[in-house]
């Protein structure tokens, strides 16, 4: 897996699926894969999303809806979670951290598989 994401950082920065919102780092720092994410402050604005926004099972799934599926099994597999750092695209300030442990990774995953919650 490793080798995968060090290949997945040489194509950086990566847009998510048309969203605007890109991709400009990964890492992995001990059991979490970490993604550094940018996105333009007029976007932030619209979102509009509340500081318990990020820790809502509903916005998780937003996250998990966007990573493939083979992806976020081989996340669950091998015991790593996931964080997003989201970052103003003008100023890099941090306007929202979202992490999940491998547990919390896998019950929203099978919420999302079993129809019981919507990302959007």
């Amino acid at each position: 897996m490793i080798s995968e994401l060090e290949s997945y950082k040489a194509q950086l920065p990566v847009e998510i699926n048309g969203t605007g919102i890109f991709i400009d780092d990964i890492l992995i720092k001990n059991d979490m894969i970490v993604y550094s994410c940018q996105l333009p402050n007029e976007m932030w604005e619209t979102m509009s999303l509340g500081k318990e926004a990020p820790t809502s099972d509903r916005n998780m799934a937003r996250v998990i809806s966007n990573v493939d599926n083979k992806f976020v099994q081989r996340f669950i597999d091998t015991g790593f979670g996931l964080k997003y750092i989201y970052k103003s695209s003008e100023t890099g300030e941090i306007l929202m951290e979202i992490e999940m442990s491998a547990e919390k990774l896998e019950e929203i995953s099978n919420k999302l598989k079993n129809g019981q919650i919507e990302p959007y």
